[in-house]
């Protein structure tokens, strides 16, 4: 397990955080060539402030309890049709 000590900004997390970032060290590897020294710190410092928002394998999908999600439907009844008829072509033979 890769663990990393990095500075977070305060007002976040504590100044000095051990993180794991055996998950996400792909990222940082990846990042563009093309970017500065300070870009490039700046990007890992970023993942390392979100590294729990990224999925730890492909059967990580996680739960939020955060936001509650509702559909408004104004008082209205849910609107009941009667079935439709299926083409004479589509009935089995």
């Amino acid at each position: 397990m890769a663990v990393k000590q990095v500075n977070v900004p305060s007002g976040t997390k504590p100044a000095r955080e051990k993180v794991d970032m055996e998950h996400v060290q792909c990222l940082s590897d990846e990042l563009p060539r093309e970017l500065t020294s300070e870009q490039r710190e700046k990007a890992i410092e970023f993942i390392c402030c979100n590294v729990n928002a990224f999925s730890r394998s492909e059967f990580d999908l996680g739960r939020m309890h955060l936001v509650e999600h509702f559909i408004e439907i104004s008082g209205s009844r849910p609107v009941q049709q009667a079935l439709r008829r299926h083409p004479v072509a589509y009935f089995p033979q």
